[in-house]
């Protein structure tokens, strides 16, 4: 009966032993995953601060786009406020030019009317000069 009892306790000496073979690689299985689950919190800790600096550059690069639109606005309002007084400019030279070339064709006129009382004076101031003569 000792000899069963010493087999009992020698059996139960290889299941203990057995079972704390087993608790040591649970330990280490749940060190590696407390260590695997630590990089992975770093991870996302890492991956946050990537977005949220992503984020800033989004924000900073859709307030250059929002100037860089405005400005674009206020250059061509500036443009089209150009063609306007281009194109009254352009009006006014273009009715100026119709003045001027009116005048110049009254111009001509009285010179054309001009030159005809002249040569009809001269004209008569000879037929006068020679009916002076005969």
């Amino acid at each position: 009966m000792l000899e069963a009892t010493k087999a009992q306790l020698d059996e139960a000496k290889t299941q203990l032993d057995a079972a704390k073979s087993q608790l040591d690689e649970a330990e280490a299985q749940i060190t590696q995953n407390e260590q695997l689950i630590a990089e992975t919190e770093q991870q996302l800790t890492d991956g946050e601060a990537q977005l949220s600096a992503a984020q800033e550059q989004i924000d900073s690069g859709l307030q250059q786009y929002n100037d860089g639109l405005a400005q674009y606005n206020e250059n061509y309002a500036k443009y089209e406020n150009g063609v306007k007084q281009y194109n009254d400019g352009y009006q006014e030279y273009s009715e100026g030019l119709i003045k001027f070339n009116d005048g110049r064709n009254k111009l001509n006129d009285a010179e054309r009317q001009y030159n005809e009382g002249a040569a009809e004076l001269a004209e008569k101031e000879q037929e006068f000069l020679d009916g002076k003569a005969d």
